[in-house]
């Protein structure tokens, strides 16, 4: 449980620098004269209006994942659910970055600084979410120490018995 916690936080911070890349490859290209259909797609989707559903599902992700560790915690669920809705996360995350990183290739060139002008991004949207992870942390190890009933070394003997 403690490294699915772990995990779904580091998950979330490269789900929250990959739509970040994103949205900078996007601005850069639309500047650009010629673009592919990668790039085209690219910049369709992440420098437009659209662009906010992904600040909007990263912590809603993370959130779904971490419920899911809480209820493994009292052993309602397995650990299972919570494991594949983080890689789901991981993987989407890499698959966005790649993307990004496909679409800029050859056809955007650096003008000034990084890029041509920053792309928005919502900082806020992380604090809360890894304010949530940290109360997540927080109440997980109060309910540990101080629980409705202290944990035995049998609990792991139960774990074929959940509910699925």
């Amino acid at each position: 449980m403690a490294l699915a916690l772990v995990m779904a936080g580091f998950v979330y911070l490269a789900w929250v620098l990959a739509c970040w890349a994103a949205k900078e490859a996007a601005v850069g290209l639309a500047d650009a004269p010629e673009l592919g259909r990668l790039a085209t797609a690219a910049v369709t989707v992440f420098n437009s209006p659209a662009r906010y559903i992904f600040d909007i599902l990263g912590p809603i992700w993370m959130l779904a994942s971490l419920y899911l560790v809480i209820r493994a915690s009292r052993q309602r669920r397995i650990i299972s659910w919570s494991w594949l809705l983080i890689s789901c996360q991981a993987i989407a995350a890499i698959l966005i970055a790649a993307g990004a990183a496909f679409a800029h290739l050859g056809t955007y060139k650096r003008s000034g600084g990084l890029f041509a002008r920053a792309a928005d991004w919502f900082p806020a949207v992380l604090v809360v979410a890894v304010l949530i992870w940290l109360a997540t942390l927080g109440w997980l190890l109060y309910d540990y120490r101080f629980g409705r009933r202290p944990r035995t070394i049998r609990d792991t003997a139960k774990t074929h018995a959940y509910r699925r």
